[in-house]
Order: C-alpha cells, then structure tokens, then sequence
C-alpha cells in the first residue's frame, strides 16, 4: 500500500523517531488514497519544520553559522590541495612538459568536484549534531549559504548573473546537505548527538 518506512524517515527529519512513527501511523490511517496520505506527509514534514524554525529561531541561526564554520573548515584542507596542485601544474607548464590549458580545466573541475563534496559533510555534521532537528537546520544553513553567495555576487562584476546563479543553487544545495544526514544516519543509526 503505502510506503510509510519512507515517510518515517522524512519525518524523522523534523521531529523524533518516535513522533514520526506514531504520525506516520496516525496519517496511514486518516488518509483515503496513496496520493493524500503522501501530501498529508509533506504538509506535516513542512509544518514541522517551519515550528522547528519559529521555536527558537536565533539557536538555528548559531547553528547554520557553526555549520558554515565547519564547512570552511573541510575546504581549507581541499583549499591547500588546490594550491599544491596549481603549482605543480604551473611548474610542469613552466617546463614545457604539460598544455598551457591543462591545469586551468583540471583545477576547474577539481575545486568543482570538491566544493560539491563539502555540502553532505556539513549535512553529515548537522545530523550528529541536531538530530531529529535535521530539517529546519539544513534549510537555515542552506539559505544562509545562497544569502552569502548573494552577498559575494554584489561585490561582484556581472551582478545580475551571479545573483541567479546563487539563488538557483538553492536546491542542488539542499539535496546535496540532505545527502549527508542520510550518510550519518545510514552509517549511526541511534539517534545519538555527538558534538
């Protein structure tokens, strides 16, 4: 019938593992058919989140800015790599042993790549950290980061440019940082916080 394992795990995201059993369970039962019990789920997950935000908005604003913290802090290890490869592509291109275009596509791609990674790991940080409170906290640090990359798109030369290409990171921000609660919960699945 319904798959209602899946809508616990989405519930769980914003409330306990409990709570989301016994809503899960409650909402298996009010609903006629597949489809509204699946809105039922994302109108409760939504509900949830938006208390979780409104309880105590300025503790999920802390830890939105710890988690860019800890996001900055994974880059600076990707940060120093980056600047040890770009030398050493630059001394090989120096030397006449590599394209003049080869470090620029391969640094590109590899800031690219490792930029993409940093979002589950502070995903994974926010689901130790907060858990049964993953859902508000990952929304808050999500749009903390698009309203930074606002902020850096107005310093910015093509500011028009730079503003879409931040707000139109929101979701591929979103489910990349979801990615890492799933992560931390498929491999600790206690429920335990860990600072």
């Amino acid at each position: 019938m319904r798959n209602v394992r899946l809508a616990e795990i989405l519930l769980s995201l914003v409330t306990t593992e409990a709570s989301a059993a016994a809503i899960a369970g409650d909402l298996v039962e009010e609903s006629k058919s597949r489809r509204r019990f699946w809105i039922a789920v994302l109108e409760t997950w939504m509900a949830q989140m938006w208390r979780g935000l409104a309880a105590d908005p300025w503790a999920i604003f802390r830890g939105a800015m710890l988690a860019m913290l800890v996001q900055f802090l994974y880059f600076l290890p990707l940060l120093l790599a980056i600047l040890l490869l770009s030398a050493g592509l630059g001394f090989a291109v120096g030397l006449g042993l590599a394209g003049g275009h080869a470090p620029t596509r391969f640094m590109t791609g590899f800031g690219l790549i490792g930029g993409t990674l940093l979002f589950p790991l502070a995903g994974r940080w926010i689901a130790r950290r907060y858990p049964g409170e993953e859902g508000s906290r990952v929304f808050a640090f999500v749009v903390l980061q698009v309203i930074t990359g606002c902020g850096f798109s107005l310093a910015s030369s093509s500011v028009p440019a730079m503003l879409v290409e931040a707000v139109s990171a929101f979701a591929e921000y979103t489910v990349l940082t979801f990615l890492g609660v799933a992560w931390w919960r498929s491999r600790n699945h206690n429920g335990v916080a860990h600072a």
